[in-house]
């Protein structure tokens, strides 16, 4: 069995996503954002390595047409005496008195469909009374909207003996070539009455119709096929005996991961993942055949199929049976928490296919979760974002329901346990935090995690990004994650939310996880007006003179990081905003809003800064996407940091900030104490960059400065263990040395040290 590269047993979600803030492996940004075969992927797979994607990028950028095709099947209605009415004259019954089943979920061309019938209890229906009865089979995009004169084909119920007299019967009704791959159909029960209207006493489930039984070159087999949302299942695949098909040919073949409410209609363009045979079984090009075990996410879509294609692009050589996923609606999934402006309560964010009773139950043992907090839930859609391609449908998820509850009456460093429901009836896996401590206590020591530009892409750097994080949070009592902006990378791609919230699922919900917007989650160029949760009534969002903003969001324009974060709301949402944790105060702002003197986000800072009581919270720590210092060689980032150094530098160093943490280049840096551009041990600050958690990396030369303590542009994350109110312990652990502590420094507090 294929062995996953994971921070979880069952799998993460790894996304496939490679995007720089300069340039990257696809090359131009917006040439990237045009292309949906580079759309994120939702799946952990073994070796996943891969920068490109497989298949025909024109016909992938041409999404299939099966989606939208009509029904326009003419079949004449079943032969009737007298003749059968016109379409003016067509009446339904109000119910059906007759119990149709179709047993399989799945039909392919050339088989059969497994069909049953019988009379509904308390029906009125006298079967064949007037003469034979029919059933016709309907097929389409949506069978329930084609019309009952146009059946596909129809034969009458004496197919099966007795029908006529016991009113139930059961057939094997082949499926040929009246039906199309990507159909989905369903059966209708006619009584024969008089021969007026098209009376229909019945009416089946629908199925699907896949491609022809023996017509694939590769036998695709499932462990099982009903599954909950998370649940593992093996996939395994050969080459059918009679196949003459050559294995990887002219390439590497591929086989993709689709979700949809009706799979089989999914066209083979709009995948949610993928992976090259050759990275998932080694031998697989030689054999002809593979296996791999996977956790699966559906985003809340009730089908999934796995398909095989060979080396030249959309060429399908594999087709596993429908996946179905019990738990849709029930389930709870991206669990994470967050801190209040009060250290009494905590917040706990998840979402649900359903509201009909959210809440929260918690309490001191794992046991007795004898209290309740009542959740709200919301929701969004495409056309609340900016711009494509976030408002284009084909991009678009439904995001379910976005709920949170707010806990309250925490004792401090207590052990708080919890679950979530939807519904009432079904809970979330039992989860404990601990609350926030004391607030009286300059001396209380803790640890906590930092990082920033994590996505879920770069082979396993954001899988090893987790893995250390969740092992820090279980295991060293990291009582935090800040993460600095560029979250998801989603830009646009819904499906990637998805798969980034199950990467870290495993400790955000054991420790608060506090964010910051970055340019990936919100930089739009139209569409803002009325839109944009931060307020900003223009249609594109902040571009100074001196900037290099753009549509990095990808239309996003904070939509969806708005609606699935709250933060202390003491500033404006989770653009910026403050909070204390023990004896340190964090300060979150927004590089991607403008913060020069008189503006809303500098007058917020200036009033915070000033309200900060060092006696209480003797460390300051300040926080945004973009870093003010930085000296790799991009000339365009530089300018941006050179603009923010002028917009707010001196306010920050007028009230002794401790540490400036930022991300944004993707690489690691500590520095010296800068003030000016110059090392200043007197008046400057130290300016961390740690946007090493998983995108790609950056491979820039340097500009030459004093002030460059450590530079490296390896993947990693920061430790900070806060001692007492004189001395706090920096740390990089870098991700390629397991546990690996490669730079360290002691900071000396600014007013205390």
């Amino acid at each position: 069995m294929a062995q996953l590269r994971s921070a979880r047993v069952t799998g993460a979600l790894l996304l496939l996503s490679c995007v720089s803030h300069q340039s990257d492996a696809f090359g131009n940004l917006a040439e990237l954002h045009s292309h949906r075969d580079e759309a994120p992927g939702i799946l952990n797979w073994h070796g996943d390595m891969r920068s490109g994607r497989p298949g025909n990028k024109a016909k992938a950028k041409a999404m299939d047409k099966a989606k939208s095709r009509k029904h326009t099947k003419l079949h004449p209605p079943p032969p009737s005496s007298p003749p059968p009415p016109s379409s003016s004259s067509l009446s339904l019954s109000s119910a059906d008195e007759v119990t149709m089943v179709v047993i399989e979920s799945q039909v392919p061309i050339g088989s059969s469909a497994s069909l049953a019938w019988a009379e509904a209890d308390g029906a009125t229906y006298a079967p064949c009374v007037d003469g034979t009865d029919w059933i016709g089979i309907y097929c389409g995009d949506e069978p329930s909207a084609i019309a009952d004169e146009n059946p596909d084909s129809w034969q009458y119920v004496t197919i099966s003996s007795g029908a006529c007299s016991s009113g139930e019967g059961s057939a094997q009704w082949s499926i040929g070539s009246d039906q199309t791959t990507g159909d989905v159909c369903e059966f209708r029960l006619f009584d024969h009455e008089d021969g007026t209207s098209y009376y229909k006493i019945g009416t089946s489930n629908t199925f699907a119709v896949s491609g022809e039984a023996d017509a694939y070159d590769y036998a695709m087999e499932l462990s099982t096929t009903t599954i909950n949302s998370g649940d593992d299942v093996t996939l395994d695949w050969s080459l059918n005996v009679s196949s003459s098909y050559t294995p990887c040919e002219s390439g590497t073949d591929w086989v993709a991961y689709y979700c949809g409410n009706r799979v089989a209609s999914v066209s083979d363009s709009a995948y949610l993942d993928y992976a090259y045979v050759s990275d998932v079984t080694s031998n697989a090009c030689k054999t002809g055949s593979g296996e791999e075990t996977l956790s699966l996410s559906s985003g809340r879509l009730p089908e999934c199929q796995f398909r095989m294609f060979s080396s030249d692009g959309y060429t399908k050589v594999g087709q596993s049976a429908i996946i179905t996923i019990a738990d849709v609606a029930s389930a709870v999934s991206m669990v994470h928490i967050a801190l209040t402006a009060d250290p009494s309560e905590m917040r706990v964010h998840f979402t649900a296919g359903t509201k009909t009773a959210p809440a929260v139950a918690y309490g001191a043992s794992k046991g007795a979760l004898t209290k309740s907090a009542e959740a709200s839930c919301i929701t969004y859609t495409a056309d609340e974002m900016c711009q494509a391609p976030a408002t284009s449908s084909a991009n678009f998820l439904d995001p379910g329901w976005l709920c949170e509850a707010v806990l309250t009456g925490l004792e401090p460093d207590a052990t708080v346990y919890y679950a979530a429901t939807s519904d009432g009836v079904d809970y979330s896996t039992t989860q404990s935090f601990m609350a926030a401590p004391p607030s009286n206590d300059p001396d209380y020591a803790f640890q906590f995690v930092v990082y920033a530009d994590m996505g879920t892409y770069s082979g396993s750097a954001a899988v090893t990004t987790a893995a250390i994080s969740e092992a820090e949070v279980t295991t060293n009592n990291a009582r935090m994650v800040h993460h600095i902006g560029d979250i998801s990378y989603a830009r646009g791609y819904a499906v990637t939310w998805e798969a980034w919230f199950d990467l870290i699922s495993p400790y955000s919900g054991l420790a608060p996880y506090m964010i910051g917007i970055g340019n990936h989650e919100y930089d739009h160029t139209s569409g803002g007006a009325g839109k944009d949760p931060s307020g900003i009534d223009t249609d594109g969002s902040f571009s100074p003179s001196w900037g290099n903003f753009g549509d990095d969001g990808g239309g996003e324009c904070g939509v969806p990081m708005d609606r699935r974060f709250t933060m202390p709301s003491n500033g404006n949402g989770i653009f910026w905003y403050e909070f204390s944790f023990a004896n340190t105060h964090t300060i979150m702002l927004s590089s991607e809003h403008d913060c020069s003197e008189g503006s809303d986000q500098y007058v917020w800072l200036e009033a915070a800064l000033k309200a900060v009581d060092r006696s209480v919270t003797p460390w300051l720590l300040v926080e945004f996407h973009r870093p003010m210092y930085n000296n790799e060689a991009y000339l365009g980032d530089y300018d941006v940091a050179v603009g923010m150094q002028a917009e707010f530098e001196e306010l920050l160093v007028e009230y002794k900030v401790d540490l400036v943490l930022a991300g944004h280049y993707h690489s690691y840096l500590r520095s010296s104490r800068i003030y000016k551009d110059k090392t200043d041990e007197t008046n400057g600050i130290y300016h961390y960059t740690i946007g090493s958690a998983g995108a790609s990396l950056d491979t820039a030369t340097l500009y030459p400065k004093d002030w460059v303590e450590y530079f490296s542009e390896e993947w990693g994350i920061g430790r900070i263990t806060v001692a007492n109110r004189t001395h706090m312990k920096w740390e990089f652990m870098q991700n390629t040395k397991e546990d690996a502590v490669v730079d360290s420094a002691w900071i000396t507090n600014k007013i205390y040290g």
